[in-house]
């Protein structure tokens, strides 16, 4: 359990439940603790949403009736709630215009930060202190400014405080993660020792709808075909045209094992990794085209308190890895700043989510996050330097003696 709060017996907790071990643990700790705990599934899709089950969102409630049976094992009141609206506004139309526009999914990260809104909402709603997740993540106060902030878990294969950086304030003040000091293989273990009635824990690969082929069915019920342009394969690196593909909107950069209309065999080498929307075409070519070594950040959302007038050291997580990556930060006007890294990040995508830490142990801080805008290798510019060198010259020039001046 987490080490920052005291005295939880008797409070009232409202847990997030997906029916699956993470969140089943998550309550069924805080029950042994002395908690009043009230269960409360989200429900966000239905099976319609794709062309396959395996397809369905990773937070997918599949059978509310065993998460009700779970909650009766536990000891804990269950409810349910429709959030189907919220999701299709806040994630699905996000993913759908992120897709038109060639920009990154970032629909778990949405997904995350619309169910924390709920569950808090809810726990004011029914009366509660506290609200819980599933989440391998921390949650600890800082004793000088009594501040609470997001940290990492302690094994970074099990760590998701990336999903929970976009977490406001005010909720992340109410959010015990009783998982904080665990990881997945330990939850399985004392699941399967309690005989919790739940599901197994699904593994992580990308984003939801990340993929062409859980996007599709998606794409195809919401996209006007007036906005879905065939158009040439252009191959970045050889300078030729490989085929036609029947839409940008099908497709995503990374995407590899490519084959396209009228093509001959594309390198299994090669991904997409880049749009012209002007000629509807997409570019293929090697990854070296999505590897960068700094980026802009816009629309970033830093930690209270965070020292903006010189630049920071600080590490970095994206959804694609794992791990931590070193970065100087360089703050910017308009809550914008830029990132240059230690090394090469391969694939950075326009909107990218990242997310900033105070360091790259198994306790990190997450500081801030922001949004991925201009990427590439830049060069750090003194904007004064010109100035500093005129008033060097005017100073030299007065010291000269009188037979030196012109």
């Amino acid at each position: 359990m987490e080490n920052n709060r005291s005295n939880l017996a008797g409070k009232k907790v409202v847990v997030g439940m997906t029916g699956r071990m993470d969140s089943a643990m998550a309550a069924f700790l805080l029950k042994k603790q002395g908690m009043d705990v009230i269960g409360l599934s989200i429900v966000t899709t239905n099976d319609a949403i794709v062309d396959k089950k395996e397809l369905l969102p990773l937070c997918h409630i599949q059978d509310l009736e065993k998460v009700r049976e779970l909650c009766e094992r536990i000891g804990a009141p269950f409810y349910a709630t429709n959030a189907k609206p919220q999701f299709e506004s806040e994630v699905i139309d996000r993913i759908v215009c992120n897709k038109l526009l060639g920009k990154a999914n970032s629909s778990c990260f949405d997904c995350a930060q619309l169910r924390m809104w709920i569950l808090f909402d809810k726990m004011q709603t029914l009366k509660a202190d506290y609200i819980a997740t599933g989440h391998y993540a921390k949650v600890h106060q800082n004793l000088v400014s009594k501040e609470f902030f997001i940290h990492s878990n302690n094994d970074e294969n099990s760590d998701q405080s990336f999903l929970l950086a976009g977490t406001h304030p005010s909720i992340i003040e109410k959010l015990i993660l009783p998982l904080g000091d665990l990881n997945k293989k330990e939850v399985a273990k004392y699941a399967k020792h309690f005989s919790l009635p739940a599901a197994p824990s699904m593994e992580q690969k990308g984003f939801c709808f990340r993929t062409k082929e859980s996007s599709t069915s998606i794409l195809k019920s919401r996209v006007p075909k007036s906005l879905i342009r065939p158009g040439p394969v252009e191959n970045l690196d050889s300078g030729n045209t490989q085929g036609e593909h029947e839409g940008v909107v099908f497709h995503y950069l990374t995407e590899k094992e490519l084959d396209f209309k009228s093509s001959a065999h594309v390198d299994k080498n090669l991904e997409i990794v880049g749009y012209n929307y002007s000629k509807a075409a997409v570019y293929i070519g090697h990854g070296k085209h999505l590897s960068f070594k700094g980026a802009q950040l816009s629309r970033m959302a830093l930690s209270a308190g965070l020292d903006k007038t010189a630049p920071i050291n600080c590490f970095v997580k994206f959804k694609y890895s794992n791990m931590f990556v070193k970065a100087d930060l360089f703050f910017k006007n308009n809550d914008s700043a830029f990132l240059q890294f230690s090394e090469k990040i391969y694939p950075l995508i326009p909107e990218e989510v990242l997310v900033i830490y105070d360091s790259d142990s198994s306790n990190s801080k997450v500081i801030g996050w922001g949004l991925v805008g201009a990427r590439g290798d830049f060069k750090l510019v003194n904007r004064v330097e010109r100035f500093e060198r005129a008033e060097e010259n005017e100073s030299t020039e007065a010291q000269k003696p009188d037979y030196f001046k012109f």
